[in-house]
């Protein structure tokens, strides 16, 4: 799950993710992650920031790919709220 809400910074979306995982509880998956993003930074508004929240994302979901890779994700920009 990310949540990722239009105009919040990171620590606002990281508590709205504990908010959805507060309602959702028993329903959502055991191995289910659920992280935030800095959607008013890096997601919202077009920009070459853009790239910045999509390798955060890879390295977020597939750790080892985006290491691979050689994606170095900028920090500050995902938080994981509930780890796979």
């Amino acid at each position: 799950v990310l949540v990722a809400p239009c105009g919040y910074g990171l620590a606002d979306a990281v508590a709205q993710a504990h908010a959805v995982v507060d309602v959702l509880g028993a329903d959502l998956h055991a191995g289910c992650a659920v992280h935030a993003v800095d959607a008013g930074g890096f997601v919202t508004r077009p920009g070459p920031r853009v790239v910045d929240a999509v390798e955060a994302l890879a390295a977020a979901w597939h750790p080892a790919a985006a290491s691979a890779a050689g994606v170095t994700p900028r920090p500050g920009v995902v938080a994981a709220v509930r780890p796979a």
